[in-house]
């Protein structure tokens, strides 16, 4: 039996190499990576999601998009560091063709990327999957965060309670089945993303998972926070331990989280 994937991805050629041996090559082959070259984003690199579907999870099928029937597989894997120290990995994505020949490089990263931080090459691993990627993450807010109730007041999200009413985008009011807790390393899907005042028209600053997705555009197409790090107005923080709450409704929701439409996971069979 088929099953369906969405993982966001960015294109190697977005990639530059601006040190080492590579310099000015954008990231390609896993066998032409070398330890010590240096990587950073071009400006307006721009991260897209992808859906597979396939029987297994180390070679997939690309269903949409300019290279819709393609197939994909990871082949290697590349750890990165910041000169702060800041850890990162890379899994290195060919699309090619039935007969084998690759159509295309890209990538998917544990951490969000922002551009102009460059990125040096620590190790390259010539093993690698997918299946990380394909894992559904849990959407979370850190606490603190602020949402909007059914009656309109303003909650942060450590203050609710199982049956409280919470207004949603597209169904009004709902009510909370569950809310789980946990104190994470912030690192890969969990790392913390903040968007700054008005980043948005967020009144404050509003602090989530990289793996939270966000409704910016009338259609209700939703985008992971992790893509949307610039390094300005919203930054990654990685290492260290985030406090999260998540928040889980009998089915798909998007709540409004600092007035910002984030979208909350069904969760059947709630306690």
């Amino acid at each position: 039996m088929w099953q369906t994937y969405d993982i966001d991805v960015l294109d190697g050629a977005d990639f530059i190499a601006v040190a080492g041996v590579n310099e000015g090559d954008g990231l390609g082959a896993v066998a032409d990576l070398l330890p010590d070259d240096c990587y950073a984003l071009v400006p307006g690199a721009a991260v897209r999601s992808i859906r597979l579907a396939g029987t297994g999870r180390d070679q997939l099928q690309i269903m949409r998009g300019e290279a819709r029937g393609k197939l994909l597989r990871a082949s290697g894997a590349v750890t990165l560091m910041t000169s702060t120290n800041d850890l990162c990995e890379l899994t290195v994505l060919t699309a090619a063709d039935v007969s084998g020949t690759t159509c295309a490089t890209l990538f998917t990263a544990a951490s969000p990327l922002a551009a102009g931080v460059t990125w040096r090459i620590v190790e390259v691993n010539t093993k690698a999957s997918l299946t990380p990627f394909l894992s559904k993450p849990t959407p979370a807010f850190a606490t603190g965060t602020r949402v909007i109730m059914a009656t309109g007041r303003l909650c942060a999200v450590e203050n609710l309670r199982a049956g409280d009413r919470i207004l949603t985008r597209d169904n009004g009011p709902q009510t909370v089945r569950r809310i789980s807790h946990r104190v994470s390393p912030a690192t890969g899907r969990d790392t913390a993303v903040r968007i700054a005042t008005g980043a948005l028209n967020n009144p404050r600053p509003l602090t989530l998972s990289a793996a939270n997705r966000l409704v910016l555009t009338c259609d209700g197409r939703a985008v992971s926070a992790g893509t949307l790090v610039d390094g300005k107005t919203v930054t990654a923080h990685h290492g260290g331990y985030v406090e999260y709450l998540t928040l889980h409704f009998d089915d798909n929701e998007t709540v409004y989280a600092e007035g910002v439409p984030t979208t909350i996971s069904q969760c059947r069979g709630a306690a």
